[in-house]
């Protein structure tokens, strides 16, 4: 009896030949890897006698096809998930499972990519973003034999800006101006307290002059007709923050 004994990603697959028995292969595929003979034989008929050797071929594992289907499926001020498929096949066209995890690569602002996260699920959340700015992501698989695929298609993402909006100017006397907000809606967080900057030039430096849990504040000993800009972030009880808001400008 002959036994040749094809291992295909896990997966034992025995061909048995016994004297008198023809069988034919229709398509041969050779291929050398890490100096290990690997034999794949499909579409099996009749024409091929031998007698009773037997012989067995070890297949090793295969390269992984990338991740496919990798988007941008929530995302905030302070936090991106992007979630992807696992790849099905190998780079030979045949059925694969034998993953062991993903590497999560994030561009920084020049472009380069950056491994952020290992995660053995088909998804992950970031919340190591800046608000108002682009995130591109892109995804390897990795399987046990720590072969790793082709990096896959990238899946851009833009946060929110987090920031207070309807800023406005509510009251004015002879040396003060209060100005309101509403909370941002898109900041990810419970928001803790609220920054106020303010300048007497749009582009000039902006100086914080005070914080708040209010969503007013009253800004004292202003000098008339000198024009003022005011602007306001919000930030998280861990001191996390949200973009600015729009410039608002008071005079008095």
């Amino acid at each position: 009896m002959r036994n040749i004994q094809i291992v295909k990603k896990d997966i034992v697959r025995k061909i048995i030949f016994k004297s008198g028995v023809f069988l034919s292969v229709s398509f041969l595929l050779f291929s050398v890897e890490s100096g290990v003979l690997a034999r794949q034989m499909t579409d099996w008929g009749n024409g091929w006698e031998n007698n009773t050797y037997g012989y067995g071929f070890q297949l090793s594992s295969a390269i992984p096809t990338k991740p496919t289907s990798v988007m941008i499926t929530s995302k905030n001020a302070l936090s991106v998930k992007v979630t992807w498929q696992k790849p099905l096949t190998s780079e030979d066209g045949l059925p694969y499972d034998n993953h062991k995890d993903y590497l999560v690569y994030r561009s920084d602002k020049n472009g380069e990519y950056i491994r952020t996260a290992v995660t053995a699920d088909t998804s992950y959340t970031d919340q190591s973003v800046n608000s108002d700015t682009t995130y591109i992501y892109k995804i390897q698989a990795r399987d046990t034999k720590n072969n790793i695929s082709k990096l896959s298609n990238p899946a851009v993402a833009r946060t929110k800006s987090g920031a207070p909006n309807n800023l406005k100017v509510t009251n004015k006397t002879n040396n003060s101006i209060t100005i309101s907000w509403l909370p941002p809606n898109d900041l990810g967080v419970s928001v803790g307290l609220y920054e106020i900057y303010m300048s007497t030039s749009t582009k000039g430096n902006f100086d914080m002059i005070g914080r708040t849990g209010d969503t007013r504040f009253t800004v004292e000993n202003l000098v008339k007709r000198v024009p003022y800009y005011f602007k306001v972030r919000a930030s998280s009880t861990d001191g996390i923050q949200g973009g600015f808001s729009r410039l608002l400008p008071g005079v008095i």
